[in-house]
């Protein structure tokens, strides 16, 4: 994020929410400047999506003749979770 002191002015010049897209890979300590700077909401899909296959991929090793979603997909929403819980702490 470009700076605190741009990212304030620009949040309180206007009267919407400001977005980050692309924070995918942006270290926690910058997010964290860019959320205290104003911005509303940042979206992390890439990790997410990469969070979710990762599980994907242990929760399909574990049985490779399984077909029923619900219990290969568990670890990968399992990893989401725990991804998203751990952004809302470090930002906070």
């Amino acid at each position: 994020f470009p700076s605190h002191d741009r990212g304030k002015i620009i949040s309180d010049s206007v009267s919407c929410p400001l977005v980050l897209h692309g924070g995918s890979g942006t270290k926690d300590e910058i997010l964290a400047q860019a959320v205290k700077s104003g911005i509303s909401m940042v979206h992390i899909s890439t990790e997410l999506r990469m969070a979710f296959r990762d599980g994907l991929v242990v929760g399909l090793g574990r049985d490779e003749n399984e077909i029923t979603p619900s219990k290969y997909m568990t670890d990968g929403v399992t990893l989401v979770k725990d991804l998203v819980k751990k952004k809302l702490n470090t930002n906070n």
